[in-house]
């Protein structure tokens, strides 16, 4: 919870709004419980400050399998982290990710 804002939020899919350190950690602990032994790899692709050096944006691909060693089975999504400075630290105040429909579900 060290890396979250006091006043952060989890927009994920399937998962309703959490706001705040109490509501993040219920959602970790919920992704935690439903897929025991996560893998995650963030790939950033677009990381952008702000001029006033206050607010960044984090945009990339996330690559995640359950289990803590993946073979060849990965899943890969899109994420979007929006960090702020807090008492002088980066600290992620919006935390978004989500996927595309498979390819057969776009037609």
């Amino acid at each position: 919870m060290k890396f979250y804002a006091s006043d952060g939020s989890l927009v994920w899919p399937d998962y309703p709004p959490a706001k705040g350190h109490a509501a993040i950690r219920a959602a970790w602990d919920k992704l935690c419980g439903d897929v025991p032994d996560m893998y995650l790899d963030f790939e950033p692709t677009h990381i952008e400050v702000s001029s006033g050096r206050d607010m960044a944006s984090d945009f990339g691909l996330v690559h995640f399998a359950p289990g803590a060693k993946p073979d060849d089975v990965k899943n890969t999504a899109k994420y979007l982290v929006v960090w702020k400075r807090e008492n002088g630290a980066w600290k992620v105040f919006y935390d978004c990710w989500n996927w595309n429909a498979p390819e057969k579900d776009r037609q």
